[in-house]
């Protein structure tokens, strides 16, 4: 699931609507992840859901 987003966006020339597709991108998949946090409803799931969170939040980062 973890779309490879470019964050470097700075260091790189990307046009304006590039920068806001990925933005959109990235925002809309980090709201669908805190979701499954909100709605977690034993401890375990809300680690589980807050792991996977960190995870796509890593991978944005680390690309």
């Amino acid at each position: 699931m973890a779309e490879k987003l470019r964050p470097d966006y700075l260091e790189t020339n990307y046009n304006d609507s590039e920068i806001e597709e990925s933005r959109e991108r990235i925002v809309s998949l980090l709201k669908e992840k805190l979701g499954e946090v909100e709605a977690s409803t034993t401890p375990q799931s809300f680690r589980m859901a807050l792991r996977q969170l960190r995870t796509e939040i890593n991978s944005f980062i680390e690309d």
